[in-house]
C-alpha cells in the first residue's frame, strides 16, 4: 500500500495530536490549520517511501513541510511507531558528507517526479511548489552539505537508508 490509500490509512489509524503541538511550539507554524494541512502535505510524501527504488534518494526540500518532518521526528517514539507502523521499518538518520550538487540535484526531480506521477492533481500544493523551484534552481534540500549551494543552515545532510537501499535524505 502507497500513495493515497496509505495517505488515508494514517490519518485514519494515527494519532498526530504531539507532532501538531510541537510543531506549533517551535514558532515555524503559527496556527493549527496550518500544521493540519502541512500534515497532509507531508503524508503524501511519507507515503510513497515504499515505493522508491533501490539505488535512488528521495529528499525532502526545506520549508513548511519538513517542520512537520522535523516535529514528527522530536517526538522519537511516535517517530518510531509512526515508521514500523506504515512502511514497516525505522529510518535512522546519520549524516551524509559525500552529496554532490549534482546528485542532489537529481535526487530533487526524482522525488517531485514520483510525487506527481503518484498523485497528479490530488498532489498537495505545498508539494506542487517543489516542481517551480527545481526549475528556477531554487530548491534548497532539507539539510545538504555545505559545500552544495543549495544548502540550508544546518549544512550537513541527514541520511536514512531503506532495508532495500534506498536512501531518504532530509
Amino acid at each position: 500500500m502507497h500513495g493515497i490509500e496509505l495517505v488515508q490509512r494514517m490519518r485514519a489509524e494515527f494519532n498526530f495530536e504531539p507532532v501538531i503541538r510541537t510543531a506549533i511550539k517551535t514558532g515555524e507554524i503559527r496556527e493549527r490549520a496550518e500544521a493540519e494541512e502541512l500534515l497532509d502535505a507531508f503524508l503524501q510524501w511519507f507515503s510513497l517511501l515504499p515505493e522508491v527504488i533501490a539505488g535512488r534518494t528521495y529528499v525532502m526540500l526545506k520549508g513548511p513541510v519538513d517542520c512537520i518532518f522535523h516535529s514528527l521526528i522530536l517526538n522519537t517514539r511516535l517517530y518510531e511507531t509512526f515508521c514500523q507502523k506504515f512502511i514497516g521499518q525505522f529510518i535512522h538518520h546519520e549524516p551524509l558528507d559525500d552529496g554532490t550538487e549534482s546528485a542532489l540535484e537529481s535526487a530533487v526531480r526524482y522525488t517531485v517526479d514520483l510525487l506527481e506521477q503518484n498523485f497528479g492533481a490530488a498532489l498537495h500544493p505545498r508539494l506542487q511548489e517543489w516542481r517551480g523551484q527545481l526549475k528556477t534552481g531554487a530548491w534548497v534540500v532539507s539539510c545538504p552539505p555545505k559545500n552544495c549551494q543549495h544548502h540550508g543552515p544546518m549544512g550537513q545532510t541527514v541520511l536514512g537508508r531503506m532495508e532495500n537501499g534506498a536512501a531518504v535524505v532530509h
